[in-house]
């Protein structure tokens, strides 16, 4: 897996790079509510399960609390690409931790490869690999901006 979206602020947030290094961590920790659960993404038999895009909403949290938290102003993180393997069945109720690395940095690429672990309270439940880029933030607006321009929105 690589950087897969087309750089978007002409290397502008190169710099933004030397704050992060190979083994940087961050973890969140949330007790799974309703609103998590599986029937809310179209599972209605899994009424009580912790869904797998209320799983991807907690990595992409853990990413964006390592990422942007660090990031000088006007200079976000987007998320490019994601793969988890959600193996386990968590009830709603139950805590659940993700925890969050860098494993790869691209400064070239303006995009950072991480890989996450995630458990409830009896042991793993997933992994998986989240990719996002440091982009000038006003940049990216005013692309996304003048793609919404062709529907006449």
């Amino acid at each position: 897996m690589l950087c897969g979206i087309h750089k978007i602020t002409g290397g502008d947030c190169l710099n933004e790079f030397a704050k992060f290094k190979v083994g940087d961590k961050y973890v969140v920790q949330k007790k799974i509510t309703e609103a998590d659960a599986a029937h809310n993404y179209g599972t209605k038999r899994l009424s009580n399960l912790l869904g797998t895009p209320g799983l991807v909403a907690m990595v992409i949290e853990a990413a964006v609390g390592l990422i942007d938290l660090k990031l000088s102003e006007g200079v976000i993180s987007i998320g490019n690409e994601i793969g988890i393997t959600h193996t386990k069945p968590t009830k709603v109720g139950e805590t659940v931790t993700v925890e969050i690395e860098v494993k790869e940095i691209h400064d070239k690429d303006e995009c950072i490869f991480l890989t996450f672990k995630a458990f409830d309270e009896i042991g793993p439940i997933a992994n998986g690999v989240h990719v996002r880029n440091i982009v000038n933030r006003e940049s990216f607006f005013a692309k996304t901006d003048e793609r919404v321009k062709r529907l006449g929105l």
